[in-house]
């Protein structure tokens, strides 16, 4: 199987380079999830480089969740999924030590969080709606708690991606989620934000039952803008920048 493989390269930085060929044969399914990759030394050999080269790529493919190394039997193409992309993107976040204005972060979240909310009212099941009305439940119950508040706020948002079922879309929010966090945090200070929370997730969620589509995103909406507004109040009053969150 492996002759027919076109393994060759051009060189600059080898490790990245050998890692990025073989994902290509990846990606243009010459090598299909399941498939033994060929011994450290015949890549090597086939790819002109050293076999510290290839260990040092196969390394980056495995950051990149594109392989699996089993002791004793080699290595192996794993079974493409959404979790090892938003692993990846979530390490991304968290090396990143500016990730943005809080504008910009609110208009990501209202581009994704404004459909999220539309194919929810679509397509959300009785379980996806018991778990939104749970964590609205707490949000209303612990809203003396910042740090419950924030979580049962979290939660709610999270419940409606998978409520959305579209992998892709929580495959990108999920990531976030650690920002989310920080950002909830910060508007949830304002005077009145926490009441104001728990209506907005309220009226979204009588759209929801509703599968009013098109109300749960104006709703979604609103409420993106008014997080926005009420977290920008908190910064100003502590005369904190807004460059990061």
């Amino acid at each position: 199987m492996y002759k027919e493989l076109d393994f060759s390269i051009t060189r600059s930085t080898l490790p990245a380079q050998v890692a990025d060929r073989i994902q290509d044969l990846i990606e243009s399914e010459a090598l299909h999830a399941g498939d033994k990759l060929p011994p450290e030394r015949d890549l090597a050999e086939r790819l002109g480089v050293s076999r510290p080269v290839i260990r040092e790529a196969l390394q980056v493919l495995l950051v990149r969740g594109l392989i699996a190394v089993k002791p004793g039997c080699g290595t192996y193409i794993k079974e493409p999924s959404a979790k090892n992309a938003a692993d990846y993107l979530e390490l991304y976040f968290k090396l990143q030590h500016c990730p943005g204005s809080l504008r910009d972060f609110y208009e990501v979240r209202q581009l994704l969080e404004t459909e999220a909310a539309g194919l929810a009212a679509e397509r959300a099941t009785a379980e996806d709606l018991q778990a939104l009305q749970t964590a609205i439940a707490v949000m209303q119950a612990k809203r003396e708690s910042l740090s419950d508040f924030i979580s049962a706020d979290l939660e709610f948002h999270l419940a409606l991606a998978r409520a959305a079922h579209n992998e892709y879309l929580l495959m990108i929010l999920g990531p976030l989620a650690s920002i989310w966090s920080q950002v909830i945090a910060i508007s949830a200070q304002a005077p009145g934000a926490v009441e104001a929370g728990i209506s907005f997730h309220q009226v979204i969620m009588e759209h929801l039952v509703l599968q009013d589509i098109t109300g749960a995103r104006e709703s979604m909406r609103l409420h993106m803008h008014a997080a926005l507004d009420f977290s920008v109040a908190v910064q100003k009053a502590d005369d904190a920048s807004v460059c990061c969150i």
